[in-house]
């Protein structure tokens, strides 16, 4: 398992002023957005996965090989998201920071979810609480089990690796210090404010029965209080047997959902559970269709908001 990130005395005392800004190299294109905001002024982040790329089955070209045997710092989500990538981080980047972002203390952590239906009622139940579902916060290396690894999608989650990139970046680059701590101040605002847009574009759809293709926007149903019934295939994008596809036609049968949310991979399995006449919505986790950069991450967070609120909305 690669190094959690946070900085130890003798990785901040050890390490010098550096002339350059820090080679970063990043897995996906939102954790690339996030590097992207804090490396304002000072320098660009490189990416692993372009757009159109699938997390759960990536394996590295010779070039992307490279580029990590030159890298200061290398920033993932880590083994549960990309498992052969985090195994070969070590090797080919010996000398880099190795930031797996599953592992900074204080990331909100859901449960890898098996069922095909969800259990609605439990999900209002915590709703209702305070606002927030509180499902395994706070830092254990075991997880209590298999975690959902979509961890990108709680703006929560965002905030946290924040702070512990901009440490990271000053403890590498302590020329440019203050630059991650200013830029840090402003991506937490813009992220806030991206926030609150998708919150306003998905207050009328709060108990709006939905379904989901691909299991992959757990923390986002869960952040913004969405009714998710069910999913036609896992987190890791599992082809879904039979008997999986029987009990979402039964449920679904039972409480129609008003919009499904797909992607654009997605296969013709879906008419093994609808009819054919329920709204599709088509999404990205990983934002593929925005532009690369600082913004993609704030605009992703709209984005869903959007196309989520666009389908399901009442009339």
């Amino acid at each position: 398992m690669l190094k959690t990130l946070f900085l130890t005395a003798a990785l901040i005392s050890g390490t010098a002023a550096q002339a350059d800004a820090p080679k970063v190299v990043t897995d996906i294109p939102p954790v690339h957005s996030l590097v992207s905001m804090l490396l304002k002024g000072v320098g660009e982040a490189d990416l692993l996965l372009t757009p159109g790329e699938s997390a759960h089955d990536f394996a590295l070209r010779p070039s992307q090989a490279r580029a990590l045997a030159d890298a200061d710092m290398v920033v993932l989500i880590g083994e549960h998201l990309t498992p052969q990538l985090a195994r070969q981080v070590g090797t080919l980047a010996p000398g880099a920071l190795h930031v797996e972002l599953a592992e900074v203390d204080g990331t909100h952590y859901l449960a890898f979810r098996e069922a095909a239906v969800f259990a609605i009622e439990d999900a209002h139940d915590d709703h209702a609480d305070d606002g927030h579902n509180d499902h395994g916060h706070g830092h254990d290396h075991d997880h209590g089990g298999e975690i959902d690894p979509h961890l990108w999608l709680a703006p929560e989650n965002a905030g946290v690796w924040l702070a512990a990139l901009t440490e990271a970046l000053a403890a590498q680059d302590p020329a440019n210090a203050e630059t991650y701590r200013s830029n840090h101040r402003e991506a937490l605002s813009t992220i806030e404010a991206a926030t609150a847009q998708a919150e306003s574009a998905l207050n009328t759809v709060h108990d709006v029965p939905l379904a989901i293709f691909h299991d992959a926007f757990q923390y986002y149903e869960d952040a913004f209080h969405l009714t998710v019934l069910g999913a036609i295939s896992n987190g890791d994008d599992a082809a879904p047997g039979p008997a999986r596809l029987a009990e979402l036609r039964a449920a679904f049968e039972a409480t129609p959902p008003a919009c499904v949310l797909t992607e654009a991979t997605t296969s013709g399995l879906l008419g093994a559970v609808t009819d054919g006449d329920i709204p599709v919505a088509t999404l990205d986790p990983l934002g593929a269709s925005l532009e690369l950069g600082a913004s993609l991450y704030p605009s992703l967070l709209i984005d869903i908001a959007d196309k989520i609120s666009d389908c399901a909305a009442p009339d």
